[in-house]
């Protein structure tokens, strides 16, 4: 017994212990791409419950499982790796709220072990990039960020969060945009603000420590500055021709081209508990998806109730059970009013009229 003690110290002594930064990094690298992946399928599943897979609606699906989950985490990959690699696919995408449909936000997702397709993978092993593209070609890759928390906030700007690389644990709000050499930090300008009028045509969206409010998104100093005198509410994001909503209290206002606040007495609108913001960027026709129902199931009758003289007339119209993306969007939206907003199909004028 003791020549075997004798052994087992003399290998012991020749084992090369490894330094203790070695291993916490190591620990730290597993920890964060465990939690990475974890909020990302979480996050984006809370955001859009019920998407679609690679929809051009913008709303993903939690792919299927075809082998239990394991304790091996996937370790890190640079996007550039995942977006377009050897079987990646597609998780969801967003397109931005714009007639053109130029401005698009993809998940790509591939198995840490690229043999295997993305369903034949083990979950634990998923890694996941987010790319950021424009109707030119250009393309921006960043890490995942939490879905929960994506915003678009017009002229090509996404604002996101992503985990800080200082401290995983935390999240930073982030600004991207192909036409930005990398993605930006914003932080709320702490003495900055600014008013209605100067914020018109200007991206923005709210605030992220202040929902209630709205911030543009200054990216010549990298700050998101609130916006004063706006009142509480919803606001749309396209607004080049005056700020557009629903305040708190349910009432709809209409900024007119003196800068004042139409505040159009829209019962359909009070009445539906379930809306999403639609419009036609092209000839400025403004309005809002409507259920009666707080569920949008197939099925449901959904109707749009429209206005192309900023506020002073509306339409209320049957949206036909074949818009599809409009179903798609009031889904998304009733998860979340602030997530996203609609655009009108090029065929919506032959949607059938329900009162004027």
């Amino acid at each position: 017994m003791s020549d075997l003690t004798s052994l087992v110290d003399e290998v012991a002594q020749r084992v090369e212990e490894p330094a203790f930064e070695g291993i916490t990094r190591r620990a730290r690298t597993r920890r964060v791409r465990r939690v990475g992946t974890t909020v990302t399928a979480v996050g984006l599943a809370a955001v859009v419950s019920v998407i679609a897979l690679s929809s051009t609606s913008g709303r993903p699906r939690a792919l299927p499982a075809t082998h239990p989950p394991t304790s091996v985490a996937a370790t890190a990959r640079p996007p550039e790796q995942i977006v377009n690699g050897r079987n990646a696919t597609i998780r969801w995408t967003r397109i931005a709220p714009e007639r053109s449909g130029q401005f698009v936000i993809r998940d790509w997702q591939q198995c840490s072990n690229d043999t295997l397709t993305v369903t034949k993978c083990d979950p634990a092993l998923l890694v996941d990039a987010w790319e950021v593209t424009d109707g030119t070609g250009r393309q921006q890759l960043l890490p995942p960020g939490d879905g929960d928390d994506l915003r678009y906030a017009g002229g090509g700007v996404w604002v996101l969060r992503l985990a800080s690389p200082q401290h995983p644990a935390l999240w930073r709000t982030v600004a991207a945009s192909p036409r930005l050499a990398a993605p930006v930090t914003l932080a709320v300008d702490p003495v900055r603000t600014t008013d209605m009028q100067s914020a018109i045509g200007r991206p923005h969206v709210t605030c992220p420590d202040q929902p209630w409010r709205i911030c543009v998104v200054d990216l010549s100093a990298n700050v998101l500055v609130p916006v004063d005198d706006l009142p509480t509410g919803a606001w749309a994001i396209t607004n080049q021709a005056g700020w557009w909503g629903i305040l708190d209290t349910g009432q709809a206002v209409v900024e007119q081209s003196d800068g004042t606040l139409l505040r159009p007495e829209l019962y359909e609108l009070v009445a539906s508990p379930t809306r999403a913001f639609v419009e036609d960027a092209v000839d400025g026709t403004i309005g809002w998806y409507l259920s009666t129902e707080e569920d949008v199931v197939a099925g449901t009758p959904l109707t749009a109730l429209l206005s192309s003289d900023r506020g002073r007339t509306w339409t209320l119209r049957s949206v036909p059970k074949d818009a599809e993306a409009a179903y798609d969007w009031v889904n998304e939206t009733s998860q979340d009013p602030l997530v996203v907003r609609a655009v009108l199909p090029d065929d919506w004028r032959a949607w059938p009229v329900i009162a004027r």
